[in-house]
């Protein structure tokens, strides 16, 4: 996914249709430095591209794993 999904998927996310858990992960990355958002990233990169999927699902992800 490109920065732009990823932002654009944590905006999804932050909604709380995802999930509390989902919620909190959107919110932890705007509020992030970097580095952190590297993290974020990196451990929940599945759920940045279901929340991004859902809401454009004809469009293939690919995740960086």
């Amino acid at each position: 996914m490109t920065p732009a999904q990823y932002q654009r998927a944590a905006t999804y996310m932050e909604t709380g249709r995802h999930g509390s858990f989902a919620a909190c992960i959107g919110s932890a990355y705007f509020a992030a430095d970097h580095i952190n958002r590297a993290r974020l990233l990196a451990a929940f990169s599945e759920i940045f591209a279901t929340a991004y999927q859902f809401h454009h699902p004809k469009l293939e992800i690919v995740t960086n794993e």
